[in-house]
């Protein structure tokens, strides 16, 4: 299955976690991640800064302090 097919909604892992992930192609032709409607359990840091999201196929809302993974999706490019 390739990237364009897999649906960029997220699954639960250890905290119900729901929302979409999409690798955003702006003007200078850099990509920048937008998550829309993400709603999850309060704790974990998000966004690295340093990530070339047009090569990243999925995402994983990770929680450091406990070693788990909220929740997860694929990235859909736009």
């Amino acid at each position: 299955m390739d990237r364009e097919s897999l649906p960029p909604t997220f699954i639960s892992h250890e905290h119900t976690t729901t929302g979409t992930a999409k690798a955003v192609r702006l003007a200078d032709g850099s990509h920048t991640l937008r998550l829309e409607g993400l709603d999850t359990s309060n704790g974990p840091d998000l966004l690295p800064t340093d990530i070339d999201w047009s090569t990243v196929p999925s995402v994983s809302i990770w929680c450091d302090r406990f070693d788990v993974s909220f929740g997860a999706a694929a990235l859909a490019c736009v």
